[in-house]
């Protein structure tokens, strides 16, 4: 029994040893990623502090922010927002970084939050005219709420993510929550309403 104590316990020493360098090795991993981000801003703002721009890059901007505007992204981003973080990466980086890369880097600091509660309300106010569940003071709450969710992610959600968030959203301002003492009261009043008319079309036909 000893023995097994001691083995155990010498087991439970070594998980912990490896937990706990497990845990220091992240921590510097979290530094060396913060430290390189922080180098390599330090790195661009050297390199646009004495640049002038030229004809050149302001018709490559406005090329962007044209494209941007047509495209559909200024329904979820700030246009001239990514235009100007587009056009300082090319003057630092040139043809050595992509588009893509460009747009994945800067699009987080560009989400327009106001943007994407507008279109998520008008989204939801069509539903509405057909179901009153999307009521105006829920779309309200479901706008503002998948557009801060939105924002928290730097707008890189994945198709199924954004699913996702919109589906909590609706949770969250009471969609599928179902009020069964209400709705049944509405049911009695109807067939009350329904046998008030069916009574009232029998009496003008000389029933009573």
């Amino acid at each position: 029994m000893l023995r097994i104590f001691i083995v155990s316990l010498v087991l439970s020493l070594c998980v912990c040893v490896l937990c706990a360098d497990y845990a220091h090795a992240q921590r510097k991993g979290d530094i060396s990623v913060r430290e390189a981000e922080e180098e390599k801003a330090e790195y661009e703002a050297m390199i646009l502090k004495d640049y002038e721009y030229t004809d050149a890059d302001f018709a490559l901007m406005n090329n962007f922010y044209m494209r941007c505007m047509r495209d559909g992204t200024s329904m979820y981003y700030k246009c001239d927002c990514l235009a100007n973080k587009y056009i300082q990466k090319k003057v630092v980086y040139d043809d050595t970084i992509t588009d893509h890369q460009i747009y994945t880097e800067t699009a987080p600091d560009c989400v327009d939050i106001t943007a994407v509660a507008g279109l998520s309300y008008t989204e939801c106010s069509k539903l509405g005219e057909s179901d009153p569940r999307w009521s105006e003071e829920y779309c309200q709450c479901y706008a503002n709420t998948f557009a801060i969710e939105f924002a928290k992610s730097g707008g890189t959600m994945s198709r199924a993510q954004t699913m996702n968030t919109r589906t909590d959203a609706m949770k969250e301002c009471g969609f599928f929550r179902v009020d069964l003492k209400k709705d049944e009261e509405e049911r009695k009043k109807l067939a009350a309403q329904l046998r008030a008319q069916a009574r009232a079309r029998l009496e003008q036909q000389g029933f009573q």
